[in-house]
């Protein structure tokens, strides 16, 4: 796997946390409760979003990319809004605890859901391969951009990332997690980039999203599938977050994904299709 797709693969608030921690050891006990039996698998994620209590879709692009695709699938799961990555023996969210009692983490989730899909028209090894190549490019000039539009535009990591991603921690935690997690979100940016120029990634964001408007064209989903796969929730988490954040700040990515009128009328006919009808 490149480097390039490195970016894609951690989030920085995990990282933070995991320094932090590692600080303070912990001694083990043997629980004294077996865990309750559940009736559906749950999905732990960040949450709710921007829009409050009422949001269905976790604000965080990751946790809504995999939230995506189980509903895409004939799976029944509950969501459970975590906001805490260390809930997880990985460390990251989301994560999936099975009825079985079972623990899935990311890296394990797309097989676990593909096991659970229902049957669809095989694809040629060309869509697989455009769908893995736009995938990544989602993965690398999109994810930089996102990043780089939460944590690194003053006015939104000031109003919005802060808040949600720390906010839910008392002081003085709150105020050095989220330092440690800008810090880390920098310094992987760095690593892509000698410079951290707005007009360049926004104009490498921009390439991006035309490329990806054209794919998608006219249809419902990329490629002309008849029904949604992975790549259309990766698409789609990248999409409708960006349009989710508040403008009342920076709109400049805001801005760039409202030029596709297509990429916008598949994001909210995702939306309505399937999180519109969630209780």
């Amino acid at each position: 796997m490149s480097d390039d797709l490195d970016l894609s693969e951690r989030h920085p608030i995990h990282e933070s946390f995991r320094r932090l921690l590692a600080r303070f050891p912990l001694k083990m006990y043997r629980s004294l409760y077996r865990n309750p039996i559940l009736e559906k698998s749950v999905l732990y994620i960040w949450g709710p979003g921007w829009q409050g209590k009422n949001q269905k879709a976790s604000f965080d692009q990751d946790c809504l990319k995999w939230q995506t695709y189980f509903l895409f699938s004939e799976v029944e799961f509950d969501v459970k809004n975590a906001n805490e990555p260390l809930m997880s023996p990985s460390g990251n969210l989301p994560f999936l605890i099975s009825t079985t009692g079972e623990v899935f983490s990311e890296e394990q989730l797309e097989e676990y859901i593909k096991i659970h899909l229902p049957e669809t028209p095989e694809s040629t090894d060309q869509q697989i391969a455009d769908a893995e190549a736009f995938i990544a490019l989602a993965d690398t000039k999109l994810r930089t951009a996102l990043l780089f539009y939460l944590w690194c535009e003053p006015a939104n990591y000031e109003k919005t990332t802060r808040s949600r991603y720390g906010g839910h921690y008392a002081k003085p935690l709150n105020h050095i997690l989220m330092w440690q997690a800008k810090r880390t979100v920098v310094q992987d940016l760095l690593t892509r980039k000698a410079i951290l120029d707005a007009d360049e990634i926004y104009e490498e964001a921009a390439e991006a999203l035309n490329a990806i408007s054209v794919a998608l064209g006219d249809s419902v989903f990329f490629f002309g599938s008849s029904v949604p796969k992975f790549i259309d929730a990766v698409i789609f988490s990248y999409i409708y977050t960006i349009l989710s954040i508040p403008t009342s700040t920076a709109k400049e990515l805001n801005e760039l994904v409202q030029k596709h009128k297509n990429l916008m009328e598949f994001s909210r006919k995702i939306y309505s299709n399937y999180y519109e009808r969630l209780e």
